[in-house]
């Protein structure tokens, strides 16, 4: 059902603008219910579960605070005061646009949800592996189709106001840098299937319901090549250069095994970082000339003054925030044209941590220190628990830093279908990382001796009575 709802949310567009946006919130919606409803059976699973819902609370509770009208001389913006002057006003709010920032809040608890419904998904082993694989290859059916949209059908005007060969690669989304983004997310996710595939074939394990197909691995192999095909070919910097480095990385960490006893003595992560450069950089040298060829002319002077502008409404609004979504209405006033010009609008800052804490304040930190700080323990703990399925919690890692910088120059997470993709695949990992090794233990067997040997003994102590 989880991956019904996803699909809805990623194929028309990732969900960018309505109505698809709304028709897939509500599919979305209707398909975790189930998930929701699971009992919580593990004690780390509740612990990550009650996090979860305290900093959705507080950010729901403090987004609709925003909203509420605030009576005169009270904690209101100050832009509600320049407009009373100018029209009767008798309140204000704390969010310079109360009623954007209650049509941006579903767009901020889904992804939660979505997480947490991945996470009561895995709390036992085989069936995390097996939701790990199948969101894997709903990554690769998106890939499947946005190839086929590109090939053959060009002039298709797919859930978009240009066809779908405009350009460059970009598939079933709106654009170039969402594609870079959700292809690259596809990639790690079929890189875990593959690490859950290997652990599996070296324990005799049938937990995720991958064996018995011989020539798998072969196939998720070719799934994962064509996926950073499709990156390179979106052209887009961040998306590639991002990306590349953090999956050969991934990859090392998943084929070579683990450091015998000889090469322990060296830094097992300088010598996957050595490696993961070396693999990055022959993969770039044959097929990265559509990246490199942008690399060589860019220019990214609007990004940085808007960089400029943000942080200067952050200095002006540094504990309350403007309130969520409201960065296309506040930051007009902190434009510099002699910096970004005159031309063109700008939606997002393009670095969601700056607009997040210019959208709620002081509130930003805490919550994403907090949500780091738990994400960051489990997976590394699951980095010593896991065994043969430890580059799994690896990968989590390495996705989540992806992500992370891929957030400090573009907007990946505030895309609705990247989000809900991304939150389940991290719900999805938590659970693994924290989903302990099986093993059958058995009780200690008790040496016994032949028959034939008591009876020897017994008659030497028959003959020797000393």
């Amino acid at each position: 059902m989880l991956l019904v709802g996803l699909a809805f949310s990623i194929i028309p567009n990732g969900s960018v603008s309505p109505p698809y946006m709304y028709l897939g919130q509500i599919a979305l919606g209707l398909t975790l219910i189930p998930a929701l409803c699971l009992p919580i059976r593990r004690h780390e699973t509740r612990l990550l579960v009650r996090i979860a819902l305290i900093l959705l609370g507080a950010l729901s509770l403090y987004t609709g605070l925003q909203a509420v009208p605030q009576p005169p001389g009270g904690l209101a913006h100050a832009t509600w005061a320049t407009v009373g002057e100018i029209i009767a006003i008798p309140n204000g709010y704390l969010s310079i646009n109360p009623w954007r920032s209650l049509d941006a809040l579903p767009r901020m608890l889904l992804p939660a949800l979505v997480f947490i419904g991945a996470l009561l998904l895995s709390q036992e082993d085989k069936p995390a592996k097996r939701l790990w694989v199948q969101l894997s290859a709903l990554g690769g059916v998106v890939l499947a189709l946005s190839i086929i949209l590109e090939a053959i059908f060009q002039d298709t005007m797919f859930f978009s106001a240009h066809p779908a060969g405009y350009g460059t690669f970009s598939g079933v989304f709106v654009n170039r840098n969402v594609a870079a983004s959700f292809f690259s997310i596809t990639a790690f996710a079929l890189l875990g299937a593959i690490a859950i595939y290997r652990a599996d074939r070296a324990s005799g394990a049938k937990a995720s319901n991958l064996a018995g197909f011989p020539h798998l691995a072969l196939l998720m192999g070719l799934a994962l090549f064509a996926c950073v095909i499709a990156i390179v070919l979106t052209r887009s910097r961040a998306g590639s250069l991002l990306s590349l480095p953090l999956l050969s990385f991934g990859l090392v960490f998943v084929f070579i095994p683990p450091l015998d006893n000889a090469r322990k003595r060296a830094n097992p992560l300088m010598i996957l970082g050595v490696m993961a450069g070396i693999t990055t950089l022959f993969f770039l040298a044959l097929f990265g000339e559509p990246v490199l060829s942008r690399v060589e002319t860019a220019h990214e002077g609007g990004r940085q003054c808007a960089y400029i502008g943000s942080l200067e409404a952050i200095r002006d609004n540094p504990v309350l925030g403007t309130g969520l979504g409201t960065f296309r209405d506040i930051f007009p006033a902190y434009r510099d044209p002699e910096c970004m010009g005159t031309r063109g609008s700008w939606l997002q800052a393009h670095n969601s941590f700056l607009e997040f804490y210019l959208a709620v304040g002081l509130l930003a930190l805490i919550v994403l220190a907090v949500a780091y700080h738990f994400i960051l323990r489990t997976a590394i703990g699951g980095l010593h628990r896991r065994g043969r399925l430890r580059p799994l919690p690896f990968i989590v890692l390495a996705l989540l830093l992806f992500v992370s910088l891929h957030s400090m120059v573009d907007f990946p997470l505030q895309i609705p279908g990247v989000a809900h993709y991304f939150a389940a695949l991290l719900g999805t990992g938590m659970g693994l990382s924290l989903t302990p090794v099986s093993h059958h233990r058995h009780p200690p067997r008790r040496r016994t001796r032949p028959r034939g040997d008591e009876n020897r003994k017994s008659s030497r102590r028959k003959e020797n009575p000393t």
